[in-house]
């Protein structure tokens, strides 16, 4: 069973990186249709790319996951924020030594990309990346949304700073 999802895995990540590929080169993605009924919703992909073996290779961690949280405009972090929204998981041990991972946020805002590692004593360790212009604070406008664009992170992460 987990030679089939560890194969699943590889294919979906060769996909993802392809994607990612056509559209930094400034082709778009083809729409899929699914069959379904409701309304698509305006979403950005934000892209963040991890060296498995730094994460995986920590005694007890069973997965990591991208996830985006939100973040307040003012200074004093008094306001009224959505919760984090988490993406791909990534489960453990690794094989592969990168591995492509991705959110999706289908409001516009200030967020804070992290790579959540979760161990099996049940604690979790955060490391948070950067955009490629090296802001702290990820912003997705509107426009982006619509555009349904893809957000590349740069390379590299650290310890997320408290809030």
């Amino acid at each position: 069973m987990s030679v089939v999802l560890s194969l699943r895995w590889r294919r979906a990540a060769k996909l993802l990186v392809a994607l990612g590929l056509l559209t930094a080169c400034g082709d778009t993605l083809p729409v899929l249709d699914g069959g379904g009924t409701g309304s698509a919703e305006a979403a950005a992909t934000l892209l963040a790319v991890i060296d498995t073996n730094h994460f995986c290779d920590m005694d007890g961690v069973i997965d990591v996951v991208l996830r985006a949280e939100p973040q307040c405009a003012s200074a004093e972090g008094e306001c009224e924020l959505p919760a984090s929204v988490e993406g791909t998981v990534f489960t453990c041990p690794a094989i592969d030594p990168t591995a492509l991972l991705a959110v999706e946020v289908s409001s516009p805002g200030r967020y804070r990309i992290a790579v959540l590692t979760h161990f099996t004593t049940g604690e979790s360790t955060s490391e948070c990346f950067e955009t490629e212009d090296g802001a702290a604070i990820w912003l997705v406008s509107q426009g982006q949304l619509d555009a349904a664009a893809q957000i590349h992170a740069a390379d590299g992460h650290e310890i997320c700073p408290d809030n």
